[in-house]
């Protein structure tokens, strides 16, 4: 098992500061440090989460440089009321891919698409939650391998 202090997901961006300005202006989430070069283009930015926001560069494209293809979700917890921050996201006119939903572990969450396509879930914990659906199933790997 790795031992790990934390982690900062990056994100790649064409337009970094066109990102930094959306992430703040629709998903509130706003700049905590910017990085730029010689030439005062942005080339990194931390935004609250923790979330990286990198310029596109070789082996580093934005989804919008492929197509829209997006791989990964970034997950927020959310300490605020999940409607209202679903509503204002709506609102300023961010592209909503999943409908706020209760999910079986007890979250209330949504997905939307950012300004370059990234994908991003926002929860809130509701409830302790409950069974998973039916047929599937829930493994605890890590607290097997403690225990055999």
């Amino acid at each position: 098992m790795a031992n790990t202090t934390g982690s900062t997901l990056e994100l790649h961006y064409r337009d970094p500061e066109a990102a930094v300005r959306w992430l703040d202006d629709v998903f509130g989430l706003e700049a905590e440090l910017m990085v730029s070069d010689a030439e005062g283009r942005l080339v990194f930015a931390r935004v609250q989460g923790p979330v990286g926001i990198v310029a596109e560069g070789p082996g580093r494209p934005s989804p919008a440089s492929l197509g829209g293809a997006s791989t990964q979700t970034v997950d927020i917890s959310l300490s605020e009321d999940l409607d209202a921050h679903y509503a204002r996201v709506r609102d300023a006119g961010a592209r909503i891919l999943v409908e706020p939903r209760q999910e079986f572990y007890g979250a209330m969450n949504y997905v939307a698409a950012d300004l370059e396509g990234h994908l991003w879930c926002f929860s809130r914990r509701v409830s302790e939650g409950g069974p998973p659906p039916y047929g599937w199933t829930v493994r605890f790997p890590a607290r097997e391998r403690t225990t055999t």
